[in-house]
């Protein structure tokens, strides 16, 4: 049994799930520890085994996938190395199993077609069996955000089907 991310909202719309939110907020302060180092204590937020240090901005992806009605959160955090740490939450099962492989990414590899192509997209192929399934290009936007390589704007696809006449 799939649980959803947030009981309270169920899905959007089919028309307002085929809109990817995206944008940089700060980070999330519900779930607030201290962390002692070198007897400093630095305000951090535990999430998915990864700590980040409070009051940084991160990127955010929220994406409802459309038909399915499985919704998926996407936060980024950009490393000393310049890789980007990805927490990735879905109620799709095989966004899921992306997500256990897919923890980190090179944002310069992420962002072209060119040379290896973007490691989500490989993922993607391995886990996800659809092929239209927007969550990847969405996991993308969050990245590129995150390196500076795109602003924060949101997508959208409209689908329709009409009468010939």
């Amino acid at each position: 049994m799939v649980s959803r991310l947030s009981p309270k909202e169920p899905c959007l719309s089919t028309r307002q799930c085929h809109t990817m939110t995206i944008r940089r907020v700060p980070t999330d302060f519900s779930h607030t520890l201290l962390f002692s180092a070198f007897g400093l204590s630095l305000p951090t937020t535990f999430s998915r085994k990864r700590l980040f240090v409070l009051g940084e901005q991160l990127a955010k992806a929220e994406i409802c996938a459309g038909v399915c009605g499985f919704n998926t959160k996407v936060e980024t955090q950009k490393g000393d190395s310049g890789q980007i740490r990805l927490i990735i939450e879905s109620e799709c099962e095989a966004i899921n199993r992306l997500a256990e492989e897919l923890t980190e990414v090179d944002p310069y590899r992420e962002f072209t077609y060119r040379g290896e192509g973007p490691l989500t997209f490989e993922a993607a192929a391995k886990h996800c069996s659809h092929a239209a399934c927007p969550v990847p290009v969405g996991i993308i936007k969050a990245v590129e955000i995150e390196a500076g390589l795109a602003l924060p704007e949101d997508v959208s696809i409209r689908l329709s089907k009409s009468d010939m006449e």
